[in-house]
């Protein structure tokens, strides 16, 4: 399901993308197969879950910290288009911002 939001997403930008809601779905499946492994009581299976889902989580927090770092408007008045505000994050993470 993830990888068809994203496949969507892209498509429609036609450019690639990685929307929230593929981090967001792969959080959920995450907990959910971690929450199996738990009941099996598999350390093996454990971990690998707990890892892949620490990763996600982390991921998610990126996303949601450059949203919030994002200005609204570029000019009194005019609000960015959802490229133009990809364009900036971008920029700002070449320049380390």
């Amino acid at each position: 399901m993830r990888f068809t939001v994203q496949w969507v997403v892209s498509e429609k930008r036609k450019h690639s993308v990685i929307p929230i809601a593929f981090w967001l779905l792969s959080v959920c499946g995450g907990l959910t197969l971690l929450t199996y492994a738990l009941h099996r009581r598999d350390p093996v299976y454990v971990t690998g879950e707990l890892i892949g889902t620490l990763i996600y989580l982390r991921n998610l927090q990126f996303v949601l910290r450059a949203r919030r770092r994002r200005p609204p408007a570029t000019r009194e008045g005019v609000c960015q288009t959802r490229s133009q505000q990809d364009d900036e994050l971008k920029k700002s993470a070449r320049e380390g911002l």
